[in-house]
């Protein structure tokens, strides 16, 4: 292990962000204020004016199982920064699913931050409103009342959820670590449905992915780690893909937390190719 952490040590792996979008911050909207185009679903999702997308739930709508109705983009998602404003009706109800793997099945493929009528409320959980379902519950409620504008900002990169609300950081978690550690790595992201109206405004997204520019520290023969590093024999990985495609990494760092971080070209087990960080963490 401590020859082990002296090349971890060694490494100065620097994630630098990179944004993709035409606004000047790297954000990009994700509705064009005239109708859905970007999006599907079977749901009656309306487009108001001041670019407001709106749920009007139909007469005999209920439940949350209708993942048709859901509005869920056409494109795939990774990394990003997801910012939004919503408000609901007293007892609204709905969501915000990221990294949907399976369209006919958004709670087991991908997981969902919570949007719910809870203003108020003391010692939130999960199923509240900022809480991450079957994961954890908001740090804080800082849900505003029915009626009134709330504000989230998602962070998702790798497996690192954090999550502000209306200017409070609620969420930081490591998926990879509660029961959501399945979901895939890219997919879809939707707003729920639960026949309860809800408003969305301020849409936008800023998609994240690793420079590829960014340079691994060179050994004292001048040849990078990158290019000569082998996984250990006695080195144990828990990863979402079987430990023996974890072949010659490109770059490996470790953090604060002992997660390992390696990159490299490989095959996501689910069969999606994947070029981005992934992180394993040290038994």
């Amino acid at each position: 292990m401590k020859k082990l952490l002296f090349y971890l040590l060694s490494i100065v792996h620097l994630f630098t962000l990179t944004s993709s979008g035409d606004e000047a911050d790297g954000f990009k909207p994700m509705f064009n204020g005239k109708d859905l185009t970007g999006w599907e679903t079977n749901g009656n999702w309306v487009v108001e004016k001041g670019n407001v997308i709106t749920l009007m739930p139909r007469a005999g709508e209920s439940g949350w199982k209708r993942y048709d109705h859901y509005l869920r983009t056409k494109k795939k998602y990774g990394d990003f920064v997801l910012d939004l404003e919503f408000k609901f009706n007293k007892r609204g109800n709905s969501g915000v699913f990221m990294r949907i793997g399976d369209t006919k099945n958004h709670v087991e493929s991908g997981f969902e931050l919570q949007i719910l009528d809870t203003h108020g409320k003391k010692n939130p959980g999960h199923h509240d409103g900022g809480g991450v379902i079957r994961t954890k519950g908001p740090s804080k409620n800082m849900m505003k009342p029915a009626g009134e504008w709330n504000r989230y900002t998602i962070t998702l990169v790798g497996s690192q959820l954090k999550v502000v609300l209306n200017g409070e950081q609620i969420q930081d978690l490591d998926l990879s670590r509660t029961e959501m550690r399945d979901r895939p790595l890219m997919g879809f992201i939707s707003f729920q449905d639960e026949a309860k109206r809800v408003w969305y405004r301020n849409v936008k997204i800023r998609e994240l992915h690793t420079d590829k520019n960014t340079k691994v520290e060179s050994d004292p023969e001048n040849e990078t780690l990158a290019e000569k590093f082998k996984v250990p024999e006695n080195f144990k990985v828990k990863s979402f893909a079987d430990s023996s495609l974890i072949n010659n990494p490109l770059s490996l760092a470790i953090d604060s937390n002992n997660q390992v971080y390696l990159a490299e070209v490989w095959r996501f087990h689910r069969g999606v190719e994947d070029t981005r960080q992934h992180n394993y963490w040290m038994e």
